[in-house]
């Protein structure tokens, strides 16, 4: 008997059909599911990418799930280990070709918000922030922008706060 398939299965798969031959794709904090759609990706796709976790690992092969994306466990196996400094600059020079950027707010022109709901000075949410979001969205080749909730909270029409355009 098969297992069924779960709404989380459709984003890891639909998250891993992004990724493309040659590339250098990242994922993030707070971001299981892009980082799980990597993960498959390598072992289900007959071509090469380089896979680059924010834990720091580059290639990483780890010996059982990790638990989230900021797991150390994602950097068992990794050839290379790469500081948040090393990240930024490829980024500012342009060197990763996808970027899957989780967002608690996206708006039709691609901006994210991942700061506050509400107003900034009273928000209703205050949320994480967006760590590189602001760095990655402008200078990486493509951005994959996901939720596991699309809604109309979450695709709106005005960001209630502008943390990456």
């Amino acid at each position: 008997m098969s297992t069924p398939w779960t709404p989380f299965s459709y984003i890891v798969v639909n998250l891993a059909r992004q990724i493309r031959a040659g590339e250098i794709t990242f994922s993030g904090v707070n971001s299981t599911l892009p980082m799980l759609a990597c993960l498959l990706a390598k072992r289900a796709y007959d071509f090469r990418f380089t896979y680059l976790n924010v834990a720091g690992g580059v290639e990483p092969v780890p010996k059982k799930i990790p638990h989230s994306s900021s797991d150390p466990a994602i950097v068992a196996g990794s050839p290379a280990i790469f500081a948040n400094e090393d990240f930024y600059d490829l980024c500012a020079r342009g060197g990763l070709d996808l970027v899957f950027l989780g967002c608690a707010q996206v708006d039709a022109a691609g901006r994210t918000n991942v700061s506050v709901i509400g107003s900034w000075h009273q928000p209703r949410v205050r949320l994480p922030g967006g760590g590189g979001a602001a760095v990655m969205l402008p200078t990486a080749q493509r951005v994959v922008p996901w939720r596991t909730e699309p809604s109309p909270r979450s695709l709106v029409e005005t960001l209630d706060f502008v943390t990456a355009a």
